[in-house]
C-alpha cells in the first residue's frame, strides 16, 4: 500500500525543504526533503516539484521495506506513521525494534507507545533527548492511532494531546551556531528559520539573540533538554523567563572608577530608558531599573522605559508568591519616600530575599534584601516574543572617485583612549571648530568608544606624516604576520581595539563592529589588504572572497584561501592566508582562529578555492627570466593622517 497524504505532509513538515544542495550537520550532501545519495551535489538547485518527485520515490522504497517487515493488516494512517518512522530511523532500526515486534504480535496499543521511546540523538558522543524527535514521535503515534476517514488533520507542530502549542525561547550563547542548535533539537535549518522569521541571516547569530521553539523546550546545551529531571532551576528559568537568562549573562558588569571613565555596557542599559543624555552618559547614574529594562526589552517585551525603580510597581501583573526570574521591587526608606530598588527574584529565606540585579554594590550581582522593604512581585502580561528586527542589509561597496573638495565630510569612530582634545589636535582643528560640526556632543569630556564624530576639511595645514614602505610580493601577508597573537578580550564589556580596527575595514553595522566577538576572519583579511593600498571586499562575510581577484589553480604563499564551514550552514565559511600544506590539510594564517590571529590547519575537504589580487602580479607570472621584481607598496596611513594630507593638497592648489 502507498503512503497516504497525511503521512507525506508529516514527513515534509519535519524534514524541511532545501532546494539547494548542502552539507547536513553530519557531513552528508543533502537536498530536497532530506534526500541523500551519490548523485547529490553541493550547490546544485532543484524545483519544488522535483523535490516532491524525489521524496515520493524515496518513500516508495521505504514503503516497500515496511510492507515486507510487517505481518499484520494495518490502516492507511498507521502504515503512513510506520513509513515516517522508518524514513527517519532507517529500515534496519525499524526491523529490529520492539515497535515492529509488538505490532506483529497483535499488540497495536503497545506498538503505539513504542514510538515515544525513539527520541534520543547523539550530541558530541552523548545520547540525549531531542525535542524535535519528541514532537515527531508524538505526531507519528497520533497518526498511527487515528482511524482512516477521521476528518481531523494531523498537526505535527502541536502537542499530541491537541492542546495549544507552548512557546519556548533559547538565548544564544558564545560559540553557538544556528545549524548546531537546529541539529541538536532534531530540526532542519529551514524548519527552525520558519519558526524565527526575525532572523534575517542565520549565519549572523550573536550571543543574546533569541530563538523560538514551539511544542517542546529546546536542548539548552550539550548535556540534554532543559526539561530533564536533573536540570538546574536556572536552566528552567532560561526557558520560562528569557529576560532572567539575559540578566545572568551580565553578572560581573561593574562601574568604572573615575568621573571621566564609564562602562559602555551600563550606558547601553541606560539607553533602554528615557534618561536624558547627561545622566545616560554616566555609569554612576542609578541603573537598577535601566538594567531591568534592558533585560526585559531584549527579550521582546515592553519595559517601563523609566529609570525609577518604583515604576515597576505598575508593570505587568501582580504575583502573590514569587517565581524564579520575576521582578521584585523594594522600598529604600533611607533615600526618600519615592526611592526604591528593582531586581530579579532568585530565592528567599525566612527574612530575606535574594535577587539578581544591577547597581548592587555598583555591579550586576546577587544580593540579599530584607522582606520588610518588599513592595511586590511582578510578572509580564503575555508571552515573550522574538525581537522583530529588520534584515541586515550590507551597504554597497564605496565607489572610488576623483579628488575630493575641501568640504568633504568623513565620520570618525571614537577609539578607546581617545579624548575630544586629542582628536581635534590630531586633525589640526580647534576644539571650537570640532564642537561646531558636532552639536550632538553636548559635553566634550563625555565621549565614548564607538561614538561618531564628523570631520570636515579646513584651512589649517598640518605636517605630513611619513608612510611605511612594505616590500615583497605579498605585502599584505607581511602585515598579517605582524598581527600574530592579537586576541579577543574576555568579557562582554571588553573589546580589543585592534580587532575593532579590523572591523572598521568592512561595512559591518556599528553595533556589530564594536564587538570583538563578532566573527572577524574576513575583517582581518580586508584590513591587511586595504592597508597596502589594494581593494578588498569590504564585507565581513568570509565567502565574499570567493569572487574576489583572480582565481589560482595552485596556491602561492600569502594568497587568500576560502574554506566552507558545514557545521554553521551552507553559506558560512572561513578566509585566511596560505602558509603551507600536507596531503590532507592546509596551514593558514588568519584572524578569529581560536579567537586570535594565529596559524591553524584546515582540512582540504573544506577548501573552496585560492585567489590573488587582480592588480598584483603573482610570483613568477611576469615571464622572462624567472621571478618577478619585488613589489613595493605604500602602507595606507590611518584615517586622520590621510585627512591631513588631503588638506595640504587642497591648500597647495589655492
Amino acid at each position: 500500500m502507498p503512503i497516504n497524504q497525511k503521512g507525506i505532509e508529516l514527513i515534509k513538515h519535519f524534514e524541511g525543504l532545501r532546494l539547494t544542495g548542502y552539507i547536513d550537520p553530519v557531513g552528508i550532501p543533502t537536498i530536497g526533503y532530506g534526500h541523500t545519495g551519490p548523485e547529490v551535489r553541493v550547490g546544485e538547485t532543484i524545483s519544488e516539484a522535483k523535490a516532491d518527485q524525489i521524496l515520493r520515490a524515496d518513500l516508495e522504497k521505504f514503503a516497500t521495506g515496511v510492507r515486507k517487515k510487517i505481518t499484520v493488516t494495518v490502516s492507511n494512517n498507521a502504515f503512513a506513521a510506520l513509513v515516517s518512522f522508518a524514513f527517519n530511523t532507517g529500515l534496519g532500526s525499524f526491523g529490529s525494534s520492539t515497535l515492529r515486534k509488538k505490532l506483529n504480535a497483535g499488540d497495536a496499543k503497545g506498538a503505539s507507545t513504542e514510538f515515544l521511546k525513539w527520541v534520543k540523538g547523539t550530541i558530541n558522543g552523548k545520547k540525549v533527548t531531542l525535542p524535535g524527535l519528541v514532537r515527531r514521535r508524538k505526531a507519528e503515534s497520533k497518526l498511527f492511532d487515528t482511524p482512516d476517514g477521521v476528518g481531523s488533520e494531523i498537526t505535527p507542530a502541536q502537542p499530541a494531546s491537541g492542546e495549544a502549542a507552548q512557546e519556548y525561547f533559547y538565548i544564544v550563547r558564545p560559540g553557538d551556531f544556528f545549524g548546531d542548535i537546529a541539529h541538536r533539537n532534531g530540526l532542519s535549518i529551514e524548519a527552525l528559520l520558519h519558526l524565527n522569521p526575525h532572523i534575517a541571516d542565520h549565519n549572523l547569530l550573536f550571543p543574546g539573540d533569541m530563538i523560538r521553539f514551539v511544542g517542546a523546550p529546546p536542548v539548552d546545551d550539550e548535556t540534554g533538554p532543559a526539561t530533564d529531571a536533573d536540570a538546574e532551576p536556572a536552566t528552567t528559568a532560561m526557558i520560562e523567563a528569557p529576560w532572567y537568562a539575559k540578566a545572568k549573562g551580565e553578572l560581573g558588569t561593574s562601574e568604572v572608577k573615575g568621573k571621566l571613565h564609564n562602562n559602555t555596557r551600563i550606558l547601553d542599559y541606560h539607553r533602554s530608558t528615557n534618561l536624558n543624555k547627561k545622566l545616560a552618559g554616566r555609569d554612576e547614574t542609578p541603573w537598577c531599573s535601566s538594567f531591568a529594562n534592558w533585560c526585559v526589552k531584549g527579550s521582546g517585551l515592553k519595559g517601563t522605559n523609566s529609570a525609577m525603580a518604583r515604576s515597576w510597581m505598575k508593570w505587568g501583573k501582580k504575583l502573590d508568591t514569587p517565581r524564579e526570574g520575576c521582578i521584585v521591587v523594594f522600598a529604600r526608606p533611607s533615600a526618600g519616600p519615592h526611592s526604591g530598588h528593582v531586581g530579579f527574584f532568585v530565592k528567599e529565606t525566612a527574612e530575606r530575599i535574594r535577587v539578581l540585579g544591577g547597581n548592587q554594590s555598583n555591579q550586576v550581582k546577587e544580593s540579599y534584601y530584607g522582606k520588610d522593604d518588599l513592595l511586590g512581585y511582578r510578572w509580564p502580561k503575555g508571552k515573550p516574543k522574538a525581537p522583530a528586527t529588520s534584515p541586515v542589509i550590507e551597504p554597497e561597496e564605496p565607489v572610488e572617485t576623483g579628488p575630493a573638495d575641501a568640504n568633504d565630510e568623513t565620520i570618525y569612530f571614537v577609539q578607546p583612549g581617545d579624548t575630544f582634545q586629542k582628536i581635534a589636535t590630531r586633525a589640526g582643528l580647534t576644539m571650537g571648530q570640532l564642537r561646531a560640526w558636532n552639536p550632538q556632543i553636548t559635553n566634550p569630556n563625555k565621549i565614548f568608544p564607538g561614538d561618531s564624530i564628523l570631520l570636515v576639511g579646513t584651512e589649517m595645514p598640518t605636517a605630513e606624516e611619513p608612510v611605511m614602505d612594505v616590500g615583497g610580493d605579498t605585502p599584505w601577508f607581511d602585515l598579517a604576520k605582524g598581527e600574530l597573537g592579537t586576541t579577543e578580550q574576555a568579557g562582554s564589556v571588553r573589546n580589543n581595539p585592534r580587532i575593532l580596527e579590523y572591523h572598521a575595514s568592512t561595512t559591518l553595522p556599528g553595533n556589530l563592529a564594536r564587538i570583538d566577538e563578532t566573527a572577524w576572519c574576513s575583517s582581518f583579511v580586508n584590513w591587511c589588504i586595504s592597508r597596502v593600498g589594494l581593494k578588498g571586499t569590504n564585507s565581513a562575510r568570509a565567502r565574499s572572497w570567493q569572487n574576489w581577484g583572480r582565481k589560482l589553480n595552485d596556491p602561492i604563499p600569502g594568497c587568500i584561501v576560502v574554506f566552507s564551514r558545514p557545521s554553521a550552514g551552507p553559506q558560512s565559511g572561513h578566509v585566511a592566508f596560505y602558509v603551507s600544506e600536507t596531503a590532507t590539510h592546509i596551514k593558514v594564517l588568519g584572524g578569529n582562529q581560536s579567537n586570535q590571529v594565529k596559524q591553524s590547519n584546515y582540512a582540504k575537504s573544506r577548501l573552496i578555492g585560492y585567489c590573488w589580487p587582480s592588480d598584483m602580479p603573482s610570483a613568477g607570472s611576469s615571464g622572462g627570466s624567472g621571478a618577478s621584481a619585488p613589489v613595493v607598496r605604500k602602507v595606507r596611513p590611518p584615517f586622520l593622517s590621510r585627512l591631513k594630507l588631503f588638506r595640504k593638497r587642497i591648500l597647495s592648489r589655492n
